[in-house]
């Protein structure tokens, strides 16, 4: 009898851990463009949240245009990132092809 036999059955640590390799790769990745944006906007809406109402200095439009400004910022850093993702897989996809192809 294995040495864990005992602890987890005859084939029980040989089942948790195929079950945990399960869970792993049916666990979709986060793509780089969701976590940045996100944590982009969550910065800008913090940051505007905190500042905006203590900026005395400055007018109520000029505030706000500022704030969709960054918001634009984040939204086409967002496009870009989403852009260069579908690059990247077509270009995987087509090594992948030639490789079958040869």
């Amino acid at each position: 009898m294995e040495p864990f036999g005992l602890l987890f059955g005859k084939k029980g640590l040989d089942t948790r851990i195929k079950n945990k390799l399960d869970i792993r790769i049916k666990m979709k990745k986060v793509k780089k463009s969701t976590w940045v944006t996100v944590a982009l906007l969550i910065y800008v809406s913090a940051t505007a949240a905190y500042l905006l109402p203590r900026n005395h200095e400055v007018s109520d439009t000029e505030k706000y245009l500022t704030l969709a400004a960054s918001y634009v910022i984040v939204l086409v850093l967002w496009l870009v990132l989403r852009k260069k993702e579908q690059m990247q897989q077509r270009r995987r996809e087509e090594e992948h092809m030639n490789n079958l192809k040869k």
